[in-house]
């Protein structure tokens, strides 16, 4: 019983040690990529050629006035 506990127990932690080592791994590609995002991103912005998808008008000033789309009922 007591082998049988400690085998599974070394399984189980050798598990947890492989799967640690595969999240650190991760953890590196990932900031590789986040830093190439950010060159990529800052290059986009200082040539012109990147507009933010959501830009949110600055602090004071008014959101430009939005024009209704014309009711076709009316038009006929």
């Amino acid at each position: 019983m007591i082998t049988i506990v400690g085998l599974n127990l070394t399984s189980t932690l050798a598990t947890i040690g492989l799967l640690m080592g595969q999240m650190s791994g991760l953890r590196d590609r990932l900031d590789d990529l986040a830093e190439r995002v950010a060159r990529i991103e800052g290059y986009l912005m200082m040539s012109g050629g990147f507009v933010p998808l959501h830009a949110e008008p600055p602090p004071g000033s008014e959101a430009p006035p939005v024009d209704p789309a014309p009711d076709r009922r009316q038009a006929s």
